[in-house]
């Protein structure tokens, strides 16, 4: 229903998160602006409408910041250092084979720094490209790193303006084949802007 402008786009009591993620991507892709709501937090009618007649001014800023915006995620997965092996110099240098408790920690030390400098380098080269298309509109939040032991998956969040989604898949996709960065890229689009703008069942907006 209507509560104050705002239509509440309520979810099936047994959906699940995947199929709730799903619902959301099928209203991005139909071109819908709508503020989400995270999966793991998801509020009953009862605080939805309660939040839409006390947090009215503050969900209105919200949505103004992801209207007529996508969230995409960038992802870049590269292999952890081993010891002994030439790492390139995206990661770092040839590191011998360590042993010991000492050296355990010496080689769990280098392994951060060097992750830390991929990490960063990631960063601004994804920086790079939304700057470069998107000095206004565009916007970046940092994802937690993820992967395995042997991997190391670095992600950001960036949200452009809907018709922009194309030209910064491309525009990636150039500048990575310019420098020559090395791993898997990956580009995850369209998605529902919650990194950006989220109504948490607590009331809180952020």
């Amino acid at each position: 229903g209507c509560h104050d402008g705002w239509a509440l786009m309520g979810a099936a009591g047994a959906e699940s998160p995947n199929d709730h993620l799903r619902r959301q991507v099928g209203w991005c892709r139909a071109a819908v602006d709508f503020l989400p709501l995270s999966a793991r937090a998801t509020p009953t009618r009862a605080e939805a409408e309660r939040l839409v007649a006390t947090r009215a001014p503050a969900l209105e800023r919200a949505h103004r910041q992801v209207r007529g915006r996508l969230q995409l995620i960038v992802q870049l997965e590269i292999c952890r250092p081993d010891p002994g092996r030439d790492l390139g110099p995206d990661l770092g240098l040839v590191r011998p084979e360590i042993t010991g408790g000492r050296g355990w920690l010496q080689a769990r030390a280098e392994r951060a720094t060097r992750e830390a400098g991929a990490s960063a380098a990631f960063a601004a080269q994804v920086q790079r490209v939304v700057s470069a298309l998107f000095p206004r509109e565009g916007r970046i939040a940092a994802l937690a790193p993820g992967g395995t032991v042997e991997t190391l998956r670095l992600r950001r969040a960036v949200l452009v303006p809907r018709a922009g989604l194309q030209a910064f898949a491309a525009a990636l996709s150039a500048d990575l084949e310019r420098d020559g960065r090395a791993g898997i890229w990956d580009v995850i689009a369209p998605l529902p802007p919650l990194a950006f703008a989220s109504l948490e069942c607590d009331g809180a907006v952020t």
